[in-house]
């Protein structure tokens, strides 16, 4: 849900069919990551504005999305997995494609941000 506080209308995402279980607003505020749990769970990056999907994102994580954060610059995208070894994935975008990845591994939930 977004809401425009001076007129109090509120705008609806609906690009998930699954409980959403990880949420991130980029630092400038134009940007939101959603993920959901499933067994392949996708993430949409969507408008803050317009609340139109900007891109879906499948096939990074099995389970479900439990942590999302963007960089101070908004272009890169951390995206932590529920599964055995809780891997994250640090997306860089061009536009709203993802230009490269890269992936890390850990052997416990030690997400907490990205710079």
């Amino acid at each position: 849900v977004v809401m425009d506080r001076m007129s109090k209308a509120q705008k609806y995402f609906h690009g998930h069919s699954q409980q959403i279980s990880a949420f991130a607003v980029s630092r400038c505020g134009k940007y939101v990551a959603s993920g959901e749990i499933g067994k392949k769970p996708r993430i949409s990056v969507w408008s803050a504005i317009t609340t139109k999907s900007l891109q879906v994102l499948s096939d990074f994580q099995e389970k479900a999305v439990i942590g999302l954060e963007f960089s101070n610059t908004s272009d890169l995208l951390a995206v932590e997995g529920m599964d055995k070894d809780h891997s994250v994935r640090v997306l860089c975008y061009a536009g709203v494609s993802v230009a490269c990845e890269e992936s890390l591994t850990f052997a416990s939930h030690l997400m907490i941000s990205i710079c």
